[in-house]
């Protein structure tokens, strides 16, 4: 899993050029992934021990729906 970049203080401005090179270099590595969490659900699914909670689901989906997290 990819560790997060140290933030920098507000008064140390960065320049453009800079920022879209950071920009860039976040794009080339792609979003973090938890690699250890993907293989425990891979098993999980593949050996039928995953569930499904649909009321949670649903009530998240809900949530959602109404502004709210």
């Amino acid at each position: 899993m990819r560790s997060a970049a140290p933030v920098k203080p507000a008064a140390e401005a960065v320049s453009t050029p800079r920022l879209i090179s950071l920009s860039s270099e976040l794009a080339e590595q792609g979003p973090p992934v938890d690699v250890g969490r993907i293989a425990t659900l891979r098993n999980a699914i593949a050996d039928g021990s995953y569930s499904v909670n649909v009321d949670k689901i649903a009530d998240a989906m809900l949530r959602f729906r109404a502004g709210g997290q």
